[in-house]
């Protein structure tokens, strides 16, 4: 079922540089196996950095010996090291599966999509764990079956080590078209740093694929959109009443009437623009539903 969100310590570990104000740098790996790797996806590449480097001096570490959530820390954690990078969406994405540039595994990872926090990633939104095994060199590793939809906006793609599951791993940086921040979370810290604080971002290689919507998925999201525009109630409750009959024809297999049914609904938008509802909102309306009817044939 589709969700909806509104976006063992290694055996040595170098410190790549120090900074100020207690911040330590994020950690580089001795040991770099490489991850199983999965088939790529049929599904469009929504973002894709290109693939980072394979040489492993300088790549960054992936591992987690202890907990994030235990008491007191940070002298329980033990060890462990994530790393995420930023990402926009310019409109709403279903995220069908996302990838990592990385060598290592022999463990579980968790892969989370975390909110914008002033640079930062923030707070958790979504979130799966796999389980990898282990393989020599850089390459792209595939974490399929995400199925996570996204509402425009701006979110942080981050990879995640579970706690005593083995996993140790790392990332390269040199990805020809980078995201435009990076942070890591690790032991010394106990919180997340933008790595733009060590210099320029490292580029790590990260992809995230688009699965399209259904029809009658898009136009349940569309539903959801205008209740968030606080139209009047008269004019919400006749825009909702046109997507509900769209989804009640679909259901029918009656393509012809939920066909008219989104017609109707943007002969009224265009009607009502910059009266009832603002024109850009208007506009972004009409433009979505167009593009469902386009895919039903209409």
């Amino acid at each position: 079922m589709v969700r909806r969100y509104s976006l063992a310590t290694l055996a040595s570990i170098a410190t790549l540089v120090a900074c100020a104000n207690d911040v330590s740098a994020p950690l580089a790996p001795s040991a770099r196996p490489t991850l199983d790797i999965s088939p790529a996806s049929n599904s469009t590449l929504l973002i894709d950095t290109g693939p980072g480097g394979s040489n492993p001096i300088g790549a960054l570490s992936l591992f987690s010996s202890g907990s994030t959530t235990c008491s007191p820390q940070p002298q329980c954690a033990i060890s462990f090291q994530f790393l995420a990078g930023q990402f926009t969406l310019a409109r709403e994405a279903r995220l069908e599966s996302v990838q990592g540039w990385m060598s290592g595994g022999g463990g579980s990872i968790a892969v989370v999509i975390r909110a914008e926090n002033d640079g930062i990633p923030g707070s958790s939104i979504f979130s799966k764990t796999y389980t990898q095994g282990i393989q020599s060199g850089f390459d792209w590793v595939v974490f399929s079956g995400y199925d996570v939809v996204l509402a425009a906006g701006t979110y942080w793609l981050s990879f995640e080590p579970v706690a005593n599951s083995g996993f140790q791993g790392s990332m390269s940086g040199g990805a020809p078209a980078p995201l435009p921040n990076y942070a890591f979370f690790t032991t010394p810290n106990n919180r997340w740093i933008n790595l733009g604080v060590f210099g320029p971002q490292p580029g790590l290689g990260m992809r995230i694929s688009e699965a399209a919507l259904t029809p009658a998925e898009r136009i349940a999201n569309l539903r959801t959109t205008l209740s968030d525009l606080d139209l009047p109630t008269g004019i919400a409750t006749s825009f909702d009443a046109k997507l509900r009959a769209a989804l009640t024809a679909l259901d029918a297999g009656d393509t012809a009437l939920g066909c008219s049914s989104l017609q109707s609904l943007i002969n009224a938008l265009r009607a009502l623009s910059g009266k009832k509802i603002a024109a850009a909102d208007a506009a972004t309306l009409i433009a979505e539903v167009t593009a469902v009817r386009t895919e039903l044939g209409c």
